[in-house]
């Protein structure tokens, strides 16, 4: 997994293959946890406060 791109390096530019999937599994956490909440703030907005 090259995540090189998600620091805002060019494509290619990580060598060390354990930082790249170090910095790759940060990026994927980040972005699951965007989506959990912009999925509660629909839910919320959408069904009101009673959840």
């Amino acid at each position: 997994m090259q995540s090189s791109e998600s620091i805002g390096l060019p494509p290619g530019t990580i060598r060390d293959p354990e930082y790249s999937i170090q910095i790759g599994v940060k990026h994927f956490a980040e972005v699951i946890k965007q989506n959990v909440l912009l999925t509660l703030l629909f839910e919320v907005t959408t069904l009101g406060m009673n959840l």
